[in-house]
């Protein structure tokens, strides 16, 4: 009788377990009673500042799933977990698999994909992180161990314009973020209320800073926020921040993709207007419940996270990714969601400015050209979650470092939109004009990229000239609106024609340069820039 009793209970015991999680799609929302006309009926007053300042759309997107699709499908006995308006989806979980095959048949129902449930163990953090101890007395100047990752980017110009990104919401989605509330490398930003809990959406709570779920959110993000001077200081230590867990160490599937959106609709209706999603995540292949993407999938638009990435864009965020950590094994290119058309995707130098074999390479499947740009992300400075400065590897550190000086630009240029910011970082980089599927553009001059947002900014001059004096770089923003392209005579004092080039006109920053100017002698030179109608003069001064 015993036995048979035990017998039960470990039946029903496996009964509860075996529950599983399906993501079902809905064909529609025109049952709705949401109207676009009257947004603040279904939106945050932060989701609409965002729209508003930066006039973007209200579209079918931001309205709610419907109510009688979800009041139908509860009445099937499933319980619904969360849904995504963005995706038009929900996450329900279901005791009986008789019903996923009346399910399919209601109109409404788009698809239903299995989901891998996840065992909840706490498990050795999957990501295999490259770590080694930084010496504290190897250190030098006021940003010690970050010092290389920060001047490589020219971001020490920005700090020093005290532009470390105040005013600025970085929502950081990864896995876990032990000890973030107390690491003294973090505790300026937590002591000022600068770091917020956002949602475990693996774990369904909000005990974000336990590392329940694993480390490598902490190391990610002590690139940004650490702020210890002769230490090491973070890419946008005065930012704020707002930690999400999406990713899920027991399992690799479609769930942590839409646990991603879940986190970005949060993220929007919670972020301030001037916001960035910074994510050291990848996905391909390798999916437990058996389906796998293809390099063919890498295209912008099939994967989910990659779907829910570009829409974050589409609602004013400025979505920055990491390449992956692929480019020296049989995968090689880049993983989703850096393949998106609105996603900067970030691939990884070592200190000396080199492309390192680990970093995941373009182009995206439909031929687009990425990484977008890159930064350090070999021997990269951070926080280990025992307070210890490490040296770490992999493009999960290149994203941030980027994020952070990112943050740093925005907040000078407040009223310039995610897509400006995001193209002013694209045109300051060293390899702009010789872009290639290694490095992208380049490693990004946050100084220059500042140079070129103020000088749009402030000057009425139809050609502007930066630096002036040059040294071996003449770089110019031409600002007469012509679609022509066009070409340029530099020309001596004493009247000697110099160089010619020609160029085909960019219709954003316009902006351009003239390389190998490094033997030209010094003194006082003329610039005519000439077009089918006109003819605009300047000059310039060569040190």
């Amino acid at each position: 009788m015993k036995y048979i009793i035990s017998l039960f209970c470990i039946i029903f015991m496996l009964n509860i377990s075996a529950q599983d999680k399906y993501w079902l799609t809905y064909t529609d929302k025109n049952a709705s009673k949401y109207s676009l006309n009257k947004p603040e009926d279904f939106m945050s007053e932060k989701a609409l500042a965002r729209r508003k300042k930066f006039n973007l759309k209200i579209d079918n997107t931001d309205l709610p799933v419907c109510k009688e699709y979800l009041s139908v499908i509860e009445n099937f006995g499933v319980e619904i977990n969360s849904s995504s308006k963005w995706l038009n989806g929900s996450v329900v979980i279901i005791n009986d698999k008789n019903l996923i095959l009346e399910m399919e048949k209601l109109p409404f129902i788009k698809n239903i994909i299995k989901l891998t449930t996840s065992n909840k163990k706490t498990i050795k953090d999957k990501f295999n992180l490259q770590i080694r101890d930084i010496d504290l007395n190897t250190l030098e100047n006021d940003f010690g161990a970050s010092k290389n990752q920060i001047q490589m980017l020219a971001g020490d110009s920005l700090h020093a314009m005290s532009f470390r990104g105040e005013g600025i919401d970085i929502a950081v989605m990864d896995n876990g973020f032990p000890g973030i509330d107390t690491n003294k490398y973090f505790q300026k930003a937590f002591l000022d209320g600068r770091i917020k809990k956002g949602y475990d959406f693996v774990n369904d709570n909000d005990t974000l800073f336990d590392g329940g779920n694993g480390t490598h959110g902490t190391y990610v993000i002590s690139t940004m926020v650490s702020d210890v001077e002769g230490e090491i200081v973070g890419t946008a230590p005065d930012a704020t921040y707002y930690v999400f867990s999406t990713e899920d160490n027991a399992n690799e599937g479609f769930a942590e993709e839409i646990n991603w959106a879940m986190a970005a609709e949060m993220a929007d209706s919670t972020l301030g207007t001037n916001a960035i999603i910074s994510t050291s995540l990848g996905y391909s292949n390798g999916f437990n419940n058996g389906t796998d993407y293809t390099y063919e999938d890498m295209d912008g638009n099939t994967t989910i996270i990659t779907k829910a990435a570009d829409l974050a864009a589409k609602k004013g965020f400025l979505v920055i990714n990491s390449a992956g950590n692929s480019g020296a094994n049989a995968w090689h290119h880049i993983t989703a969601p850096s393949d998106g058309d609105s996603v900067l995707c970030i691939g990884a130098v070592n200190k000396d400015g080199e492309i390192v074999n680990f970093s995941s390479r373009g182009p995206s499947s439909d031929g687009r050209l990425k990484p977008n740009v890159c930064a350090q992300g070999k021997d990269a400075a951070g926080v280990s979650v025992d307070e210890k400065l490490v040296y770490i590897s992999g493009t999960s550190f290149s994203c941030p470092i980027t994020s952070g000086m990112a943050a740093c630009l925005w907040q000078a240029f407040p009223h310039r939109s995610n897509m400006e910011i995001f193209k002013a970082i694209e045109v300051s980089s060293h390899l702009y004009y010789t872009p290639n599927y290694d490095y992208g553009y380049g490693i990004p001059n946050f100084q220059l990229a500042y140079t070129l947002l103020k000088r749009q900014d402030l000057a009425n001059e139809e050609i502007i000239i930066m630096p002036n004096p040059i040294s071996d770089r003449l770089n110019f923003i031409f600002k007469y609106e012509t679609d022509e392209n066009f070409h340029i005579n530099i020309i001596s004092s004493n009247g000697k024609h110099i160089r010619t080039k020609a160029f085909q006109k960019d219709n954003f920053f316009h902006f351009y340069s003239v390389n190998d100017l490094a033997n030209l002698p010094k003194g006082v030179y003329y610039v005519n820039l000439i077009l089918d109608k006109n003819t605009i003069k300047s000059k310039f001064q060569k040190n």
